[in-house]
């Protein structure tokens, strides 16, 4: 479940998952047989830095008009409210970093945070009330111009640079070397030490060099050792050049890298500064994505299909004048998805599904193979919507036993793939870690969101307490039900088995894929956004069952 934790406004997820997302940019455009599938997400266009036209009061609380001025936070988030109130509904959340546009002139004369504070109008919808959450009219302020130069890239699988801390220093200046070794001893010698742990690596398990690719310029605001410009409440010591460290298996992310002295590092997004060789860079996006499927009447793929979920398994060659089957050399690799046949063969007490057509490099051209029930979970095509679901709204279907995902429109399938669940199964989620059932809107969509949860005691006499972890920037989240959303995680590749403390788990691919096909739309500029408020669309169904 997802608590406000923290002395700014970060959202904390303990006990379902730990992650937010929100994303605005265009999709790949479907094949022409595809079917039809929503429209990705539009966005509003972004105002231009310098643009400062006035405009029109307006205390309308439903669509404000906010077409001049703008407006930032110096915290990480701040909300904005659906009406210039403290205890309205939030609409959506702004991130550290972004400028949107605002009302020339406050919309509230009563004020909202003590007397210099006013309430603010803002684009597309909403209100935001400067000096609470850090909200400023300051748009030049140190911390908002180094958080808008490395901008989330919505466009993309990893929104920013991911990987995990080996224990780092939160350094809160770029320090000297004099400063390095003094906290950290011989910083020549880790860098030497960690190259040679890394080279020893297998392939599979050898992370990257590092984050980005290339170290950038340093941010002119960081120049010359100064302070890093803070959107935390960190209290520091006169003279701190740390502000702690981050523990070990901390996920992070980051926005950039840069030189310091012959030494790299990183700026989370906290605007800490942490070495490179204290973080183990998060691996490329996973391949595994999920597959579009053609409409009805259209050449493509089409339900019914099936999912390898587990391991490789064999594909058998059904001799029908024997009613049995004997076996080849051929496999289905792990996710690898073929489709099939309607109606299943029974054969000796066991069921197979036949292929619709050969395997890649086929043996045995022709032949009809087979797969065998089990090691595969077969999908097909719903016949009615859920309950309240209109013939022709989108909605998700998420399958807890075949750890499976269909986007529908009606009764037509648009798109599959393979998600990881409740590690739990099917069990109750208050108690366990399993992924609550039943049917719900998209509450919010995220960018990105943190995840974290504190350690707790062994469920038995004996056993291994639930470490703490966190997890920053968790990307593309739509939470449907208390703390429990749909993400990209790209800590596993394990896709097709339960895996999380109880949200959905999609790859990072797909994880932007399904976000750019649901609603809420996330308006330009903002970091997220709240479904059914201040004129904002309602979110996307989705049904989650067991079987």
């Amino acid at each position: 479940m997802l608590r406000p934790a923290w002395p700014a406004i970060v959202l904390v997820a303990a006990g379902a998952c730990a992650e937010r997302t929100t994303t605005t940019s265009t999709a790949p455009a479907p094949s022409a047989s595809a079917a039809s599938l929503p429209a990705p997400s539009a966005s509003v266009e972004a105002p231009a830095p310098e643009e400062d036209a006035a405009v029109a009061e307006s205390a309308d609380a439903g669509a404000p008009a906010a077409t001049g001025p703008l407006i930032a936070t110096k915290n990480l988030v701040a909300y904005i409210y659906d009406k210039p109130r403290r205890d309205a509904a939030h609409v959506g959340v702004l991130r550290v970093g972004s400028r949107i546009r605002r009302s020339a002139e406050p919309a509230d004369p009563l004020g909202c945070n003590g007397p210099s504070a006013k309430w603010y109008a803002v684009e597309p919808t909403g209100f935001m009330c400067v000096t609470m959450d850090g909200v400023t009219l300051d748009v030049d302020d140190p911390a908002v111009t180094l958080a808008a130069r490395f901008p989330p890239r919505r466009d993309q699988p990893f929104p920013y640079g991911y990987g995990t801390s080996f224990g780092t220093p939160l350094y809160v200046r770029a320090p000297t070397a004099e400063e390095q070794k003094k906290l950290e001893g011989n910083v020549a010698d880790h860098i030497a030490s960690m190259a040679k742990v890394r080279a020893k690596l297998s392939d599979k398990k050898r992370w990257p060099e590092q984050v980005f690719a290339q170290p950038s310029e340093i941010p002119p605001e960081l120049a010359n050792h100064a302070l890093s410009p803070a959107i935390t409440d960190t209290k520091l010591a006169s003279g701190a050049i740390v502000a702690g460290r981050g523990w070990p298996d901390w996920r992070m992310s980051f926005l950039t890298s840069f030189d310091v002295d012959g030494r790299v590092f990183y700026l989370t997004h906290e605007h800490f500064l942490v070495p490179f060789d204290r973080v183990r860079p998060a691996k490329p996006p996973y391949e595994f994505e999920g597959v579009e499927l053609a409409a009805p009447d259209q050449p493509g793929v089409h339900l019914p299909i099936v999912w390898v979920n587990w391991h490789d398994v064999p594909l058998y060659v059904y001799d029908e004048a024997k009613r049995g089957v004997r076996p080849t050399k051929e496999t289905l690799p792990l996710q690898a998805y073929v489709q099939v046949k309607a109606q299943p063969l029974m054969l000796g007490g066991a069921k197979f599904h036949e292929l619709l057509a050969d395997p890649p490099n086929a043996a045995e051209p022709g032949a009809r193979y087979v797969v065998k029930d089990g090691p595969v979970f077969r999908v097909d095509a719903l016949g009615e919507v859920p309950a309240n679901v209109g013939a022709n709204d989108v909605w998700i279907d998420v399958a807890i036993a075949s750890q499976t995902l269909v986007l529908y429109r009606g009764t037509t399938p648009l798109w599959a793939t393979l998600v990881s669940t409740g590690v739990d199964g099917a069990g109750d989620p208050e108690k366990t870690k399993s992924t609550p059932r039943g049917l719900w809107r998209i509450r919010s969509k995220h960018i990105t969101a943190r995840m974290a949860g504190e350690e707790k005691p062994p469920a038995q006499e004996g056993g291994k307490p639930d470490p703490r972890y966190r997890v920053d920037d968790v990307p593309y989240v739509q939470y449907f039900h208390a703390g429990y959303a749909l993400h990209g995680a790209y800590w596993h590749d394990n896709f097709g088995t339960p895996r999380s403390h109880g949200c959905i788990n999609l790859s990072p691919k797909d994880a932007l894929y399904l976000f750019k096909h649901t609603t809420p739309n996330v308006p330009e500029g903002w970091h997220g956004v709240y479904g059914g408020v201040g004129g904002i669309e309602s979110g996307t169904w989705i049904h989650v069952r067991v079987y």
